[in-house]
């Protein structure tokens, strides 16, 4: 998912069961790496570097690892995968 809308993530916290808290972690994107387990999922938050117009930028991806599917979620369009 490209882009962090309040309601796109409130959709996407809904149909996969994620914790409210676990929604506000990824619209807050001064988050620092971390690891978080779950009944159901793993959340992970990285930092994502890249070469824009010669400089080095930074953004928030937040990574979810369902038992058979793997939602990511960042700031900005566009990615470095």
């Amino acid at each position: 998912i490209e882009g962090l809308h309040p309601r796109v993530v409130d959709v996407f916290r809904r149909r996969f069961g994620v914790h409210t808290l676990v929604a506000e972690d990824v619209l807050r994107t001064s988050q620092r790496p971390k690891i978080e387990t779950f009944d159901t999922h793993l959340f992970i938050v990285v930092r994502m570097l890249r070469l824009m117009d010669g400089k080095l930028v930074d953004e928030q991806v937040s990574l979810f690892l369902f038992g058979g599917a793997v939602v990511t979620l960042q700031e900005t369009p566009g990615d470095v995968w």
